[in-house]
């Protein structure tokens, strides 16, 4: 049966998911929120983005895997990326450790008081 219900990106390309105006308010980190994906990875031990809005003068948010096979969620404040503007949450255990199996990846920013929770 074809899969029908998820992207296929291929860790030996550079393939991403993207909408053509990333710069559209409507993704923009300006009040609490919460984001989530599921996630089968291919490797493990590299950095990885699994979602994001980055780039200059936008606010902007990552949640990646890190080469510590660790989620890391980041985000700016106010869409710089100055000292100060960017809070940076990484997980103390090592959460992604098998290749194959799908991960539930779930995190919260409370951007008022500039906190996160990775689930």
């Amino acid at each position: 049966m074809a899969n029908t219900h998820s992207l296929d990106l291929e860790a030996s390309s550079s393939q991403y998911a993207y909408i053509t105006d990333a710069n559209q308010t409507g993704l923009d980190v300006s009040t609490d929120i919460s984001m989530e994906a599921w996630v089968k990875f291919e490797t493990t031990g590299v950095n990885q983005v699994i979602m994001g809005k980055w780039g200059p003068n936008i606010r902007q948010y990552l949640i990646t895997t890190l080469s510590t096979n660790k989620l890391s969620a980041v985000f700016s404040d106010n869409g710089t990326e100055n000292a100060g503007h960017i809070v940076n949450f990484t997980t103390n255990d090592a959460v992604v450790a098998d290749t194959g199996v799908w991960y539930h990846i779930a995190v919260t920013f409370d951007i008022s008081e500039e906190t996160c929770i990775i689930y």
